[in-house]
């Protein structure tokens, strides 16, 4: 007796990246923001990364330095 292998259908993607009402379908309003904030996120640290100890540099010099004030 010899067992015929039948073959397996083709895998279907769950989401057709290129279609924008496939998107909120497959992953809901929930998936569609946690994809935006993480990828806002990536954006602002990856283009605001060195603005940060400009900021904090910009910050400690206007404090004023010592008891009376002077530096």
């Amino acid at each position: 007796m010899t067992l015929a292998h039948q073959a397996a259908p083709p895998l279907q993607p769950a989401a057709d990246p290129l279609d924008a009402q496939s998107l909120p379908t497959t992953f809901g309003t929930l998936g569609t923001a946690a994809v935006m904030f993480a990828e806002t996120g990536l954006l602002i640290g990856f283009f605001l990364v060195s603005l940060v100890p400009v900021g904090l540099e910009l910050v400690w010099s206007r404090r004023p330095h010592g008891a009376n004030g002077g530096a």
